[in-house]
């Protein structure tokens, strides 16, 4: 490599849970003394860690309130030494505040409550959550935590006046439960407005803001900037109910490649806490927690409830004993046993795609990669939502969906598929978005691929998927096992839709990687990038004799008015990305990769040989190549001088010099932003550093 600079950390890296003092056996679990062991908690990085700097994981439940009948005998340090014996490390305790005789109208007995309950866990060794438990109009309160400030500021500064006056560690602010009306830069007033409060008194504690929309809008401190301070430790909450928001999984992980996320409520059921478990959402939800796509960030988490409140989501039914067990219950008890070695794995896995492929059996464009946004697919969705002045989501932009069976066809998030756990909305969106769940609409955009079914040439639905609508710059990774290396000839199944006046383009992610797209009769001309559909005729739909929604039919896909090759150097697994062009296309059906030539003409000055590629992310092949070949490095090819900004999604950026030929610039794990900027060109490209 020509330039290796070491530039700078834009993320910290701590990933390795090491605890020695703390069991990892479940029958010795009663035994532990977490905060013994890790201390005053911190960030180093995104990564919630030890006083010592070891990552650590937080797990546990949180309390039904404080108040209510439903946790009658269930909050005492008994109590708590038996959430530990069954493996939980901390307790959030909801502070209600006007719902049934909460704190308001009973601030000074309440106030008493919660120093006892600090009090126990310090006794019983695990960290305490306090929960400044705002509520949405529904219960009487305000969804608006500024309606409480004041309140707020009287709460929190006894709380961490005792604290210091104890000499503890292992108290957790909490300072907004679900504020679910109000935009982000609100809450971030509020935040800036209380946090002086408790930096008073408890300077470096780990505090938790929560997000719009019921903590479900994780990405709003991405995308409008964090809530800064100079000693406090903050995170962002996110909550989950896995019946109901499985396809907030991609914001999730991708959040999680920028800030510090503690999922603070969740639970196994439906939002409104009624319901059956459904586990394999669940489940899927705690694999990222604990895996989270290579390990980005090991997530900490409450569980929905500590109590006996006659629903789906409690623990226990009846009074808190052992013996009341709930399925809800016995699920989450299964979970916190296994400490660090889950039986849940991240997704359901994707069909194995092999090259060559067959008319028959197709290359489907609907088995993506898992991941989500940002990771396995960008996705653009600009004209789904209307905005106003501010920028802030107000609703849909289509008539009112009840003119349209109760479906947003502007939106499109894939109704009818339903493949794996790969974070599509469909019935979710139907379900929830207009009205039914959120007053404020929620940016769910970008958490979905815009894939529909599309019919086989034979008269007979074949089960395909198709890429129905597509912005420039939206990209789909996906991983192939490469049976035969060499020469392909490029098909696609197309419909009198599908368009002709985009381009897409095919490019091998990697260190030897760059666009695949050759042509075979002139093997060492590199600039032969841009891929075009060739559609149905009308005249052939109609000799079919089927309705216009049913035509299809394989054609070439076609490059500089020629028939498109792309070309593979080698065998095994590998990853390819999906990548429209400057113009969106559509229709986009299965692909066939027919082999025919093997790879012993290869040029030996082919980007693909020599690594000095043709573009990861673009379109254009010389214009440089931007992308991540190893872990811990962004790499720029540039075939002139210039200058390049590496941002952080979350807006921490620098600028640095790119010389012509290679630059590599080593970076944390995450999510970048990287602008190339040189005399003839500018190109803005998302790098993902594992």
């Amino acid at each position: 490599m020509k330039n290796f600079k070491n530039l700078f950390l834009l993320l910290a890296s701590a990933f390795c849970l090491n605890a020695s003092a703390i069991s990892k056996d479940p029958a010795a679990l009663k035994d532990n003394d977490y905060i013994g062991e890790w201390g005053r908690l911190k960030l180093v990085g995104n990564q919630l860690s030890s006083e010592s700097g070891e990552a650590v994981q937080l797990r546990g439940w949180s309390s039904f309130s404080t108040h209510f009948d439903e946790v009658s005998g269930c909050l005492t340090e008994d109590q708590f030494r038996q959430m530990k014996a069954w493996g939980a490390n901390v307790v959030r305790m909801a502070m209600y505040l006007s719902d049934y005789g909460g704190y308001l109208p009973n601030s000074e007995m309440e106030t008493v409550k919660m120093k006892s309950y600090i009090d126990w866990t310090a006794n019983v060794g695990i960290y305490c959550m306090v929960d400044w438990h705002v509520l949405e109009t529904t219960g009487g309160q305000s969804g608006d935590p500024h309606t409480y400030l004041n309140d707020a500021k009287t709460f929190f500064g006894e709380i961490s006046s005792y604290v210091k006056s104890k000499g503890y560690k292992h108290v957790i602010y909490e300072i907004c439960n679900e504020p679910d009306q109000k935009p982000w830069s609100n809450i971030k007033n509020y935040a800036n407005a209380l946090l002086p409060t408790i930096a008073e008194n408890d300077p470096n504690a780990v505090v938790i803001v929560g997000t719009p929309s019921w903590d479900q809008q994780i990405l709003d401190p991405v995308t409008q900037g964090k809530v800064t301070h100079s000693t406090l430790q903050i995170m962002y909450a996110f909550h989950y109910y896995a019946c109901s928001h499985e396809g907030l999984l991609g914001n999730f992980s991708y959040a999680t490649a920028s800030i510090p996320v503690f999922v603070s409520e969740w639970s196994g059921v439906t939002f409104s806490g009624e319901g059956e478990l459904c586990q394999n959402a669940a489940d899927k939800l705690l694999a990222y927690c604990d895996k989270n796509n290579d390990g980005k960030q090991l997530v900490s988490w409450c569980f929905w409830n500590w109590g006996a409140k006659g629903d789906g989501s409690a623990t226990f039914s009846g009074s808190c004993d052992p013996s009341n067990v709930t399925t809800t219950g016995k699920y989450i008890i299964s979970r916190l046993y296994y400490i660090l070695d889950p039986p849940v794995i991240c997704c359901a896995p994707i069909p194995d795609q092999s090259l060559p492929t067959t008319r028959e059996a197709p290359f489907d464009l609907g088995f993506y990669d898992n991941g989500g946004e940002g990771i396995a697919y960008h996705d653009e969705n600009s004209e789904t939502f209307v905005k106003n002045e501010e920028g802030e989501i107000v609703g849909y932009a289509v008539n009112d969906p009840a003119n349209n069976g109760g479906k947003d066809e502007a939106l499109n998030c894939n109704s009818g598929v339903s493949h794996g756990s790969t974070f599509r909305l469909g019935e979710y969106i139907d379900t929830f978005a207009y009205g039914q769940q959120w007053t404020q609409v929620p940016d769910i955009s970008d958490n979905c691929v815009d894939l529909i079914g599309c019919f086989g040439p034979d008269e007979k639905n074949a089960g395909w998927y198709s890429i129905e609508k597509t912005e420039p710059g939206e990209w789909i990774n996906y991983t192939i096992n490469v049976e035969k290396a060499g020469y392909y000839k490029l098909e696609c199944l197309t419909s009198l839709t599908s368009s002709d006046l985009g381009s897409f383009t095919l490019l091998k992610l990697g260190e030897l990687g760059g666009c695949i797209v050759r042509d075979i009769e002139k093997k060492d001309d590199y600039n032969f990038s841009e891929l075009k559909l060739v559609p149905m005729s009308k005249e052939d739909c109609e000799k079919s004799g089927k309705e216009d929604w049913q035509c299809w039919q394989w054609n070439q896909v076609m490059c500089n008015k020629k028939q498109a090759y792309v070309l593979f150097t080698e065998t095994g697994t590998q990853t390819i990305k999906f990548l429209i062009g400057s113009k969106s296309v559509g229709d986009v059906g299965p692909l066939n990769f027919e082999w025919v030539e093997g790879i012993e003409n290869i040029p030996e000055d082919d980007p693909l040989v020599t690594g000095k590629g043709t573009g990861i992310n673009n379109v254009s092949v010389n214009d440089g190549a931007i992308y991540s070949a190893n872990d811990g490095i962004i790499s720029i090819y540039s075939e002139e001088a210039g200058t390049a900004t590496i941002s952080t999604v979350a807006g921490s950026t620098i600028t640095v010099n790119i010389d012509k030929g290679d630059n590599n610039f080593n970076v944390a794990p995450g999510l970048y932003i990287v602008n190339l900027t040189t005399a003839s060109n500018s190109k803005a490209v998302k790098v993902l550093v594992k």
